[in-house]
C-alpha cells in the first residue's frame, strides 16, 4: 500500500473534461432536432389582405423589427465550441507533458541512499524506498 496521496494528473481531468463535453452533446443533440419545426407543424397561412396590419401567427406587427433567437440553431455551434475545447485542452496537455523538465536531481551523490531490496536510489531524508516500500535500513 502507498502512503502517498491520490493526486490527480492533468491528463485524467483533461479526459473527465472531454467526457462530460461529450455526453451532454450527445444529450443536446435530440433536443435541436425535436425544435426544428417539422412538416404541417408550422402555422397555417393567413397571409393579411394588402393594406392590413394584422398579426400572423404571434410574429408581429408591420413595424415591429425584432424576433425571437432560435435556441435549436445555437445547440450545435455551442456543443463544437465545448469539443473544440476539450480537443485544445487535450492538445496543450500532450504538448506540456512532452516540454516539462525530468525530475531534479541533488547536485551531490551522496545525498542518495541505495535501497538493499531493489537496489534504487532514494534522496536522504526519505524513510522508505519509493519504488519497493522497504525501510532504510
Amino acid at each position: 500500500m502507498r502512503d502517498r496521496p491520490a493526486v490527480r494528473s492533468p491528463g485524467a481531468v483533461a479526459t473527465r473534461f472531454a467526457l462530460v463535453v461529450l455526453v451532454l452533446a450527445a444529450l443536446l443533440a435530440p433536443a435541436s432536432v425535436a425544435a426544428a419545426p417539422r412538416p404541417g407543424e408550422s402555422c397555417p397561412d393567413t397571409t393579411p389582405a394588402p393594406g392590413a396590419s394584422v398579426v400572423v401567427c404571434g410574429e408581429g406587427g408591420p413595424d415591429v423589427g425584432g424576433g425571437t433567437v432560435n435556441i435549436g440553431g445555437l445547440l450545435p455551434i455551442i456543443a463544437g465550441v465545448g469539443i473544440g475545447a476539450a480537443l485544445v485542452l487535450v492538445a496543450a496537455f500532450l504538448v506540456l507533458r512532452r516540454r516539462a523538465a525530468g525530475p531534479v536531481t541533488p547536485a551531490d551523490p551522496g545525498e542518495w541512499w541505495t535501497c538493499r531490496n531493489c537496489g534504487r536510489n532514494n534522496v536522504i531524508g526519505s524513510p522508505r524506498c519509493y519504488a519497493c516500500g522497504a525501510w532504510q535500513a
